[in-house]
């Protein structure tokens, strides 16, 4: 009788080929090999959901960090706001007082002062200029 060689004979052929003798498809080695690459598959697709998971709570947290740090910055550019209204209210009625001074002087000046004589009058108003030069000193730095 001659041996016939069906497909299936070939297919075992070549796996011996390949793999070597002793290992047959479907064997104990080969499902040992498939089950350790399913789960080595598996935890590298673990990892990278769970790599996922934490660059998505870092967005989160950084984006609550963001959102808090604006309304803080906010919040300083408000008050920048403010203070820039008060010290434009202060200069403003440093000026208006100023004038008011001004005002008080030249009506000092334009009532004649008479303690003892004209030299005392004329030292009264020398002071009197020699202080609002000090003023306006003062007003400009």
């Amino acid at each position: 009788m001659v041996k016939v060689c069906t497909l299936q004979d070939i297919k075992s052929m070549e796996s011996k080929k390949i793999q070597g003798q002793g290992y047959r498809l479907g064997s104990t080695h080969e499902q040992e090999l498939e089950k350790a690459l399913h789960n080595s598959i598996k935890s590298n697709s673990e990892i990278t959901s769970e790599y996922k998971n934490m660059q998505v709570a870092k967005l989160s947290v950084l984006n609550s960090i963001l959102v808090s740090k604006n309304s803080e910055l906010g919040h300083m550019k408000n008050t920048l706001a403010s203070k820039d209204d008060e010290l434009k209210q202060i200069k403003d009625n440093l000026v208006l007082k100023t004038s008011e001074i001004y005002s008080l002087e030249s009506k000092l000046l334009s009532v004649p002062i008479k303690i003892g004589g004209e030299a005392d009058e004329k030292k009264i108003s020398n002071s009197i200029l020699w202080n609002d030069d000090a003023i306006a000193s003062d007003i400009h730095t």
